[in-house]
């Protein structure tokens, strides 16, 4: 067994009605299934308590399939308003060419100064890597070692090795 309940027709139809008339009276709902599935009182309350439990795993399906839905749709929601990288050049890019836009809020028509068209280009030369990569002066010294040998054979040998 997987530890998940199964229900039978009899509490599926009982769960049923009580989501259809969920303000009906535990009462009523006995004597409407006593005659209708021709069982007695204890048997019918017994089904009654399981078809709660059964509308209330319905539920809790029905609200985590709706929060992954939700959640889903909250993640799409910011990726359609972050800027692609498409959308970024684009708009550097007639930023640089000096293009004229209307802004919405006044109907007002602004043109990019000099100063912003350098900088549009700065950002897109960046981005699009156009800059040569900047030399460096890298100096490498050896380092001085001093030892003192007294035999000079070993002398000659470290001289050329160090020479080397």
């Amino acid at each position: 067994m997987n530890g998940k309940p199964t229900y039978s027709k009899q509490v599926i139809e009982i769960a049923d009605y009580l989501f259809k008339f969920p303000q009906c009276k535990t009462a009523e709902i006995i004597a409407e299934f006593c005659g209708k599935l021709r069982k007695k009182k204890r048997t019918v309350e017994y089904l009654l308590k399981k078809a709660k439990d059964y509308n209330k795993s319905r539920i809790q399906k029905t609200e985590k399939v709706k929060d992954e839905v939700l959640a889903t749709q909250a993640k799409e929601a910011i990726k359609r308003a972050i800027l692609t990288r498409e959308e970024s050049l684009e708009i550097l890019s007639t930023i640089a060419k000096g293009s004229a836009r209307q802004v919405k809020r006044n109907n007002q028509l602004l043109v990019p100064t000099d100063n912003e068209r350098t900088r549009a280009i700065t950002v897109l030369a960046d981005l699009q890597g156009w800059n040569a990569p900047k030399q460096s002066d890298i100096n490498i010294k050896q380092p001085v070692i001093k030892i003192e040998v007294t035999d000079d054979a070993i002398k000659q040998e470290l001289t050329e090795f160090m020479s080397q």
